[in-house]
């Protein structure tokens, strides 16, 4: 237990200084004096800063009981898969743009688009039987299929994290809420986004490529 406590207070206390001062300015000195750890402390949990982020990627992507709480509380089926995305959603805004960026040039973000991450696996394992059960209700309109729908959103999540890094000039939930709507073509009354939000979106995402 007490070992599971450091490696968590190490990672708690990496990850705000890699937000602050970026992931490449941080040295092992630095984690280690807020830690109050010493190096040799580190290096036991750790083999270095690139398996330190990577253990917080792992952490942060869990579905938690309380996630699943919310899942079945949820008044209908595009709820209940809106709160599964959201959580990856959510991943992106509390890690912040440093962090997410060095997860995408460390390969680590990428398992997610290329749906090679076990955790990936175990959402699609969740989502797929509430996304049947969204077309059988009506509420998913569209004939694609579940598992192409679902990797086909990751991708999208991946592509506007990153567009989102790079310009940040959007409301990036917002944007993946409108993605979502359009791209399972929910009925018009689970909607949450109008038609005018969706146009001013798809605007945005036709300027920046």
């Amino acid at each position: 237990m007490a070992e599971i406590k450091t490696r968590q207070r190490i990672i708690q206390v990496a990850i705000p200084l890699f937000r602050e001062k970026g992931f490449d300015a941080v040295t092992i000195n630095e984690i280690c004096s807020a830690a109050s750890i010493n190096k040799h402390t580190f290096y036991y949990h750790f083999k270095s800063k690139d398996e330190l982020l990577e253990e917080y990627y792992n952490f942060e992507n869990e579905i938690t009981p309380e996630i699943f709480a919310r899942i079945m509380n949820a008044e209908n089926y595009v709820e209940q898969v809106w709160i599964v995305f959201q959580h990856l959603i959510d991943f992106v805004t509390t890690s912040g743009p440093e962090i997410f960026k060095q997860l995408s040039i460390k390969d680590i973000s990428e398992k997610v688009s290329a749906f090679k991450d076990e955790k990936i696996k175990i959402l699609y394992d969740t989502v797929l039987p509430m996304i049947q059960k969204g077309k059988d209700s009506g509420e998913f309109r569209t004939g694609m299929d579940n598992k192409l729908l679902f990797i086909l959103f990751l991708q999208a999540f991946h592509g506007t994290s990153n567009w989102n890094i790079k310009d940040g000039q959007f409301d990036f939930e917002k944007m993946m809420r409108i993605i979502y709507e359009a791209l399972f073509d929910v009925a018009p009354e689970f909607r949450i986004s109008n038609e005018s939000e969706f146009d001013e979106a798809w605007a945005k995402i036709k300027g920046a490529f």
